[in-house]
């Protein structure tokens, strides 16, 4: 059993999160159940899983994204952020396709606030639509992980990344932004995507 710390709100956007981003599933039709258990303080989820041969995942589209979109993004992003403004103690992260915020999610754990978004567009189908991670977290190599299993190609956050981070992204083809604030950034890895 695997113990994943979160905030108490959208947990089957976790459960399928992390499901997919730890390698159990390829897509939703293979759980076949999922319930949970309230023990005490701890609430626990179960899932019945169908495991089938790993299939080729699709991968979203190729992007490149005026600069000026990202700052948008960002922008749009910590508006949603309403537990950090009244708190200053939650991640917030979201998906989107380069126009629009698809997702937005907090959570007290960077990686549940990420899974979160990857969960949400996993139910909803639209995984290849989103190939634009923003965070406000510091971005490490699991969370670069995460996102080259979900196809994404540009991760923008207002905070840093890791040196492991920055090399994972390097190899894998991901554009790393960090430090993404009002009208600045750093570009760690494939620039080329990011329009001036």
């Amino acid at each position: 059993m695997d113990r994943v710390q979160c905030s108490p709100f959208e947990e089957e956007k976790l459960v399928f999160g992390y499901l997919f981003t730890e390698r159990v599933i390829n897509s939703t039709d293979e759980v076949k159940r999922t319930y949970s258990e309230t023990q005490r303080s701890e609430k626990n989820f179960y899932t019945d899983v169908e495991k089938r041969v790993l299939e080729t995942l699709p991968l979203s589209k190729e992007i490149r994204i005026p600069i000026n979109n990202l700052f948008n993004l960002a922008h749009t992003l910590f508006e949603r952020s309403t537990i950090f403004r009244q708190t200053g103690g939650t991640h917030i992260s979201g998906l989107s396709d380069g126009e629009q915020l698809f997702s937005a999610f907090e959570d007290i754990s960077r990686r549940s606030a990420v899974q979160k978004a990857i969960g949400d567009a996993l139910l909803r189908r639209k995984l290849q639509y989103t190939p634009i991670l923003l965070t406000s977290a510091r971005v490490n190599e699991t969370i670069v992980q995460y996102a080259r299993r979900a196809g994404i190609k540009i991760i923008a956050s207002h905070s840093a990344p890791t040196d492991r981070a920055v090399k994972k992204a390097e190899t894998s083809r991901i554009t790393l932004i960090g430090f993404l604030r009002e009208n600045r950034m750093n570009i760690y890895s494939v620039p080329e995507r990011v329009i001036f």
